[in-house]
C-alpha cells in the first residue's frame, strides 16, 4: 500500500485523496490511510511505518488541522501587510472575510480594537 500511495501522490498530489479513494488494482487506499492515521492517534503504529508515511511529501497526520492552519497562516500573512478592513476590497479576500466574520464573533474585543477597528 505504501508504494501505491507514493505513486498516486507523485502523479496526482493530495487534492484528490479522500476516504473513498480506490486505486488499481482495486485497493481501497483511502480507507488504508484513515486506518493508519487512527492507529497513529492511538499510539499503535509501527515506528518504521510512521517514518515511511512522514517521508511522503505532503503527508499529514491530521489533514483537516493542517488545512485550517494553512488558511490561518494566509490570513495572518495578509494582515501583516493590510488591515481587517481591506479584506473585502478584492475578490481573493472574500474568503478571508468569511473567516473574519466567523472568528470575530468569538474573538475578544480587545483584539479588534488593537488592530484599529472598532467593530
Amino acid at each position: 500500500m505504501l508504494s501505491l500511495l507514493r505513486d498516486y501522490v507523485a502523479k496526482r498530489g493530495w487534492d484528490t485523496v479522500t476516504h473513498k479513494l480506490v486505486v488499481p488494482p482495486g485497493a481501497n487506499l483511502g480507507t488504508w490511510i484513515q486506518h493508519r492515521r487512527a492507529a497513529y492517534r492511538k499510539g499503535k503504529i509501527a515506528a518504521w511505518l510512521e517514518e515511511e508515511l512522514e517521508s511522503i511529501p505532503g503527508w499529514e497526520w491530521d489533514p483537516i488541522r493542517a488545512r485550517h492552519q494553512k488558511h490561518l497562516d494566509a490570513v495572518l500573512d495578509f494582515l501583516e501587510e493590510h488591515s481587517w478592513d481591506e479584506l473585502t476590497k478584492d475578490t481573493w479576500c472574500h474568503r478571508l472575510a468569511r473567516i473574519r466574520s466567523d472568528s470575530m464573533a468569538c474573538w475578544p474585543r480587545r483584539h479588534a480594537t488593537a488592530s484599529g477597528s472598532s467593530d
